[in-house]
């Protein structure tokens, strides 16, 4: 997540200034009066591509570009505004609609962690069991807040991919002879179980941070 800021109204100066070059270059590409056929084509030729360049880059100083992701929230409560689900451009002479309120980028990521694990079957035999699991980011401005809170301000993490293994190696500890039951990746049922008991697992753990469960699978290693 990182907070937006408008460009500052400087470049709304230079906007001014474009135009008023802008307008000029028009004006001299209909007014150009060499005596040279072929210089009088190319001149305007010139002229005309630097105005339409001057164009372009004035249109862009004049709007303000929000991305996909921003939430506008009032300022101290963090209560959220309203959001924006794409892109949109925003003239500058709007900037007032926002007075009192914060702009930040959210950013809907998908985080994945592979896991091994190798527990004894009561046969007795190791069972090498590879399995991967899927986690999101939060989307709003207080489960971000959270996220860097516990997740990235807690300095055995730094980062979600190391806060999942850290609770993850707890969990094959934890769940080892369960784990051990488990003889089909093939089977759905097998397979639910399986993904239903990370997520009773980690849901409190993933509240904190205001991470969400999405999903876990499991295969068997063999030949190794």
């Amino acid at each position: 997540m990182g907070q937006f800021h408008f460009h500052s109204y400087g470049w709304s100066a230079v906007f001014g200034v474009v135009a008023i070059l802008c307008l000029w270059g028009l004006v001299k590409c209909i007014t150009w009066r060499p005596d040279d056929r072929d210089d009088k084509i190319g001149k305007r030729i010139l002229l005309s591509f630097l105005s339409f360049i001057l164009l372009v880059t004035g249109l862009i100083t004049a709007f303000d570009r929000i991305k996909k992701g921003t939430i506008v929230v009032k300022a101290g409560t963090g209560e959220e505004v309203r959001r924006y689900d794409s892109f949109v451009m925003i003239p500058i002479w709007r900037r007032s609609d926002f007075a009192g309120l914060d702009m930040y980028v959210l950013t809907n990521t998908a985080f994945n962690v592979v896991m091994r694990v190798e527990p004894i079957t009561e046969n007795p035999k190791v069972r090498r069991i590879d399995y991967g699991v899927k986690v999101r980011s939060p989307y709003t401005v207080a489960g971000w807040r959270a996220f860097e809170k516990v997740v990235i301000g807690d300095s055995r993490f730094g980062d979600a991919e190391t806060f999942l293994r850290f609770h993850l190696y707890n969990f094959n500890e934890a769940e080892s002879k369960e784990l051990a039951k488990l003889y089909n990746p093939l089977d759905p049922d097998q397979q639910a179980a399986f993904s239903k008991k990370v997520a009773e697992y980690l849901v409190e753990k993933l509240a904190l941070s205001s991470l969400t469960f999405e999903s876990a699978h499991f295969n068997l290693v063999n030949g190794e």
